[in-house]
C-alpha cells in the first residue's frame, strides 16, 4: 500500500509514518528510503517531518 502512488489520506499518512520511523528509529538514510517507495530524497524529508507530527498527534510509538 505505501509503495503505490496516490494521494488517499490513509495511504499518505502511512507513508509519512513509515518515513519518520525509518529515518529516526532505524537510522536509514533518506536516500536509501527514497528508493523503496519510489519517492525523492527531499520528499522523504518532508514526509519524515509530517510523520513526526502525525506520531506526536496520535501518540504513536514504535514498539521494539
Amino acid at each position: 500500500m505505501i509503495y503505490s502512488k496516490g494521494r488517499r489520506q490513509l495511504q499518505v499518512q502511512a507513508k509519512n509514518l513509515f518515513c519518520h520511523w525509518a529515518v529516526n528509529e532505524s537510522g536509514m538514510s533518506r536516500t536509501e528510503i527514497a528508493k523503496r517507495p519510489g519517492m525523492t530524497q527531499p520528499g522523504v524529508g518532508y514526509a519524515t517531518i509530517r510523520g513526526a507530527q502525525i506520531a506526536q498527534r496520535m501518540n504513536y510509538k514504535l514498539v521494539k
